[in-house]
């Protein structure tokens, strides 16, 4: 079995507006999970707190049983728990093949850093010279997910990581996701790309009202009358055929 993470009672509130509310969920473990859930669920911030970008009110998060919630953010990638961002989040100034590197670093030496950075950048078809600002957005979300892998990391958090790309590129991508999946990285993604969802994943929750509504498998929750009701916004079922 492969590395978990678990919450349990997670509040996270801003104003009066409570994004999770005494949410309680497990990922991890040797399946690839999907969270997905309507604007404004809470998708995001869970993927926040879980890694530490933000602080929730109340409630536990632990990681193969050892309490994380207050580690800071790098000490749970150290960890191997890891996310990637809706916006990337890059120095400009640095090329993809310094990028990957300075990922690297963090649970390498600098010579066994470098050969890794260059390995994921041949895999994801990168330029290693080029800087951000020069990529394609479907470089840049490719990008955002070697700057994952380089950690050699145990869980992956992808929010949104095929948001914005052709179909040849979700091919591509999903296809990454997959080989590291089988290469023992746990991976959970926020999607709304039912397709990517149904394709890649073994198990759907449902997020609505800061809580898990449901979990399943995804033809599971396309029939599932309440997921269909709070996130398809109709008593219409996705054709999960």
């Amino acid at each position: 079995m492969g590395a978990v993470i678990e919450s349990r009672g997670i509040v996270k509130a801003y104003g009066g507006v409570r994004a999770l509310n005494g949410l309680d969920l497990r990922l991890g473990g040797g399946r690839l999970s999907a969270i997905i859930g309507p604007n404004g669920a809470g998708k995001t911030t869970l993927f926040n707190v879980l890694t530490g970008f933000a602080r929730p009110e109340a409630g536990t998060i632990s990681l193969d049983g050892r309490s994380i919630e207050r580690l800071s953010p790098q000490r749970r990638a150290q960890l191997g728990l890891v996310r990637s961002f809706q916006v990337q989040q890059v120095f400009p100034a640095l090329t993809v093949g310094e990028t990957l590197t300075g990922a690297a670093l963090l649970r390498a030496p600098l010579a066994e850093a470098r050969r890794r950075a260059r390995a994921i950048c041949a895999e994801l078809e990168l330029p290693w010279e080029a800087q951000p600002a020069e990529l394609a957005p479907g470089q840049a979300r490719r990008l955002e997910f070697g700057r994952c892998l380089a950690t050699r990391p145990r869980i992956i958090l992808l929010d949104e990581v095929m948001a914005g790309l052709t179909s040849a590129e979700a091919d591509f991508m999903a296809e990454r996701v997959l080989a590291a999946h089988r290469a023992g990285v746990e991976i959970v993604v926020v999607e709304h790309v039912m397709e990517v969802i149904r394709r890649l994943c073994d198990e759907v929750h449902v997020l609505a009202g800061g809580r898990i509504i449901a979990s399943g498998t995804f033809e599971e929750m396309a029939r599932h009358p309440q997921v269909v009701e709070a996130y398809f916004g109709t008593r219409r079922s996705y054709d999960a055929a």
